[in-house]
C-alpha cells in the first residue's frame, strides 16, 4: 500500500508517543517486530531514529490530539495533560481554527444558537500577559497551559460562547450534544490546533511541519504503519498509558 507524506508523518508522530511511554525492553521487541536486527542498541538507535522528532526555525505540528475534541462551558478544561514527546529547539507559540458555539438573541426572538468558524491563537489581551512578557516559549507544557486557560477563559467569561470545538470530529460531536440546533459551517473547515514557530517562513515559501531524524523505510511502511497504529490504539483507550 502507498502512503502519502501526511500519512506517514501522523504515524511517526504516534511511534513518538508510544517510545517515550515503552521500557527499553518494549522499544526492543517493537525494534524486532519492525524487521530491525542486529544488537539491542542497533535495534534501539534504528528505532529512536524514525520516532524522534523535532520542531526548529519555520516548522509547525498539528497537536490536536493532546487536546480535548471540543469544551463547553460546564466543562472549559481543554488540554488532556499530555505533551508530545519532542523538543523545541527555537521559540514556538499556539494558533489554531476552531468552531464557536454562540448563543445571541435580537430584539425579537429569544436567545438561539449559532456557529461561526475564526481562529483562536495565544495572546495577551485575552490572557492579560504584560507587554513585557512572550506568549511564545521553548517550553512544551508552558505553552499548552496558555492554550488551556485562554480557551477556558472563551467559555467562561464571554458571556455568549456556549462551546468550542478543536477538530472537525468535535464540531460533528457538539452537533449532537447541543441535540441538532446548531450546524457546524462548512466553509474552510478544517478545525486544529497548531505549534507554530515565531520565525516566519522565507519568502515564497511554506512552514515546514515537524522532521524525524530518519523517515520510515518504503519497504518497512506497511508493516509499520499498522503495528503503530494498533497500538496506539490500544494506548490512548480508557486506562492505557497514553489515556
Amino acid at each position: 500500500m502507498t502512503y502519502t507524506e501526511g500519512e506517514i508523518l501522523r504515524v511517526q508522530d504516534k511511534l513518538s508517543e508510544i517510545y517515550s511511554v515503552y521500557s527499553r525492553s518494549e522499544r526492543i521487541a517493537l525494534a524486532e517486530s519492525f524487521g530491525y536486527g542486529g544488537t539491542d542498541e542497533s535495534k534501539l538507535r534504528s528505532l529512536r531514529r524514525i520516532s524522534t522528532g523535532r520542531l526548529g526555525k519555520r516548522q509547525s505540528a498539528d497537536v490536536s490530539r493532546f487536546f480535548k475534541p471540543f469544551i463547553t462551558e460546564g466543562d472549559p478544561n481543554a488540554w488532556s495533560g499530555r505533551l508530545p514527546p519532542f523538543r523545541l529547539s527555537s521559540p514556538y507559540t499556539i494558533q489554531s481554527y476552531v468552531m464557536y458555539v454562540m448563543e445571541e438573541q435580537s430584539e425579537f426572538t429569544e436567545f438561539q444558537l449559532l456557529t461561526i468558524d475564526g481562529n483562536l491563537n495565544l495572546n495577551r489581551n485575552d490572557l492579560a500577559i504584560p507587554s513585557n512578557k512572550a506568549v511564545a516559549s521553548t517550553d512544551l507544557a508552558e505553552l499548552f497551559r496558555l492554550y488551556n486557560r485562554l480557551a477556558a477563559i472563551k467559555v467562561t467569561e464571554q458571556r455568549y460562547t456556549k462551546a468550542i470545538a478543536f477538530t472537525d470530529e468535535g464540531a460533528e460531536q457538539l452537533v449532537d450534544a447541543f441535540d441538532g440546533r446548531i450546524e457546524v459551517p462548512r466553509v474552510n473547515r478544517e478545525f486544529g490546533i497548531y505549534l507554530v514557530s515565531v520565525f516566519p517562513p522565507k519568502s515564497g515559501t511554506k512552514t515546514q511541519t515537524k522532521t524525524f531524524q530518519r523517515g520510515i523505510p518504503k519497504a518497512k511502511q506497511e508493516r509499520i504503519v499498522k503495528s503503530v497504529n494498533r497500538r496506539y490504539s490500544g494506548l490512548t483507550r480508557s486506562g492505557g498509558r497514553l489515556s
